[in-house]
This record gives structure tokens, C-alpha cells and sequence, in this order.
């Protein structure tokens, strides 16, 4: 997806609440979670962590039986890479397959 702000919005970019002058953000969205699988689940994601680059924010959240990921910085490539890497450990949890990288990823 894309965010488009105008400068009418300049507000929000620069927000401690907003997005904090960072020019990429990314949200994934995993789930549903087994009430017994989800506090492991959190700590094995919150151990990932990407080793070079720019500083970034992350947080991982669970609401209900979701667990959200999201990542705010400077980098789209550093932002995607960690979104994968937590997609790859969550989809044999959730699912029983292994993480093979999807093809439209390549698109």
C-alpha cells in the first residue's frame, strides 16, 4: 500500500504519535493464536531483531487472537525484511507449512 500525505498532514508525519518524521511503516497481521501458543509466539518474534541498518521502532501486540507486527523507520528493505522474518516463523506455527516465499513477493 501506499500513504500519501499532503502538507496539510504534516502534523501526523511529525508526531510522537504520529509517525515521527520515519518515511516507512509496515503492519502484519497474523492469526488466529491458541491462548497457550501465543506468549511463546511473542518472545521467539520479539527475538528477531534486524542486525544492520538504520534505527528503527517495532512492536509486537496481541489483540484477541491476532497477533499485530509493526515496524516504523527510514528503510523499506530493512522494514520488509523484518516483517519476513517474522512472517517465516509464524507461518509453521499457524499453519503446519513451511515458510517458502510466496511468489507474488517477487512481483
Amino acid at each position: 500500500e501506499r500513504l500519501e500525505l499532503n502538507p496539510e498532514h504534516d502534523c501526523l508525519y511529525q508526531a510522537q504519535a504520529g509517525l515521527q518524521n520515519q518515511p516507512v511503516s509496515g503492519l502484519l497481521v497474523a492469526g488466529p493464536i491458541a491462548p497457550d501458543q501465543a506468549e511463546p509466539l511473542l518472545a521467539a518474534l520479539r527475538a528477531c531483531d534486524e542486525p544492520q541498518g538504520p534505527a528503527y521502532l517495532a512492536g509486537l501486540s496481541l489483540n484477541g487472537e491476532f497477533i499485530c507486527g509493526r515496524y516504523l523507520g527510514q528503510c523499506s528493505e530493512q522494514g520488509r525484511n523484518l516483517l519476513q522474518r517474522w512472517w517465516q516463523l509464524l507461518r509453521p506455527e499457524l499453519l503446519g507449512r513451511p515458510a517458502c516465499v510466496p511468489r507474488i513477493w517477487f512481483t
